[in-house]
């Protein structure tokens, strides 16, 4: 059980390395790769908003749901990395997916104080935190291979994909976390 939130940082590291890698790929394209950082952050300006909303959401909501719900939102956001043709649509894009992004983190990190025993609680933060570390490096490992050999596009998959993970594991977590308390 305790595994699930950590392979959640990990598909959530996944994310973030792929994106990175895929939008200095998307930059290159129109001769400014360098712009990546900043494309990257507009997504991160959404994504910090929302995270600091969560403290607001009706605690009717479990960590569970939240987490489900965030990354069902932050599945579909990925889709739109796909779709622009240029620079502000990608920065619309990010601004949209930042959305959803922030309430996972929060989400994975609220499930995982709920499930820590309490003496191993630091222990147990610091494999969240070091699971999103190892997932940037995968995530970059795998989409900055695909953006060399196919472009940005193929490269953006990676990114869909442990999206995809999240809404996974996120479900999993959430039957795991049903059957504790039951």
């Amino acid at each position: 059980l305790l595994a699930l939130p950590v392979l959640g940082m990990v598909a959530m590291g996944t994310f973030f390395g792929a994106t990175q890698a895929s939008l200095a790929a998307f930059g290159g394209s129109f001769g400014a790769a360098d712009t990546a950082g900043l494309l990257y952050s507009v997504m991160g300006i959404s994504s910090a908003a929302a995270a600091l909303s969560v403290a607001f959401w009706p605690q009717r909501l479990s960590q569970s749901v939240r987490w489900v719900l965030s990354a069902a939102a932050m599945t579909g956001g990925t889709l739109l990395l796909l779709l622009p043709s240029g620079i502000p649509g990608m920065l619309l894009a990010l601004f949209v997916l930042g959305i959803p992004v922030g309430p996972t983190m929060v989400s994975i990190f609220g499930i995982g104080a709920e499930l820590a025993p309490r003496h191993l609680m630091g222990t147990f933060m610091t494999l969240l935190a070091s699971g999103t570390v190892a997932g940037t490096a995968v995530g970059s490992g795998l989409a900055g291979p695909l953006a060399e050999e196919f472009g940005h596009p193929a490269a953006f998959l990676v990114s869909v994909g442990a999206a995809c993970a999240l809404l996974i594991l996120g479900l999993a977590s959430a039957v795991a976390v049903h059957r504790v308390k039951s």
